[in-house]
């Protein structure tokens, strides 16, 4: 499913029009982004947490030139599954 469809099935479900089903999914979209821009977790309950995790500096091999490079630390989204969503899925 990719994000038109997804835009359709929750005008579907909702009776919302198509530019205001894309208008919602939109502002939740960016209402995570700033959360987790913040440093904030976002849980939703039986579905699953977003948070942001810090990955610390390392030195990797690139077999490609032979060489050991330094990778700087970086913060990365990560999203965790709810217990009903994991039960649903499997």
């Amino acid at each position: 499913m990719n994000k038109k469809t997804l835009i359709e099935e929750l005008s579907k479900k909702t009776k919302m029009t198509l530019t205001e089903s894309k208008n919602a999914i939109e502002q939740f979209q960016s209402i995570i982004i700033e959360a987790l821009k913040r440093g904030d977790t976002v849980n939703l309950m039986n579905f699953g947490s977003f948070k942001v995790v810090e990955r610390k500096a390392r030195i990797v091999y690139n077999p490609i030139n032979k060489k050991f490079d330094k990778h700087q630390a970086k913060r990365v989204p990560v999203f965790k599954c709810g217990v009903k969503l994991k039960n649903e899925v499997a």
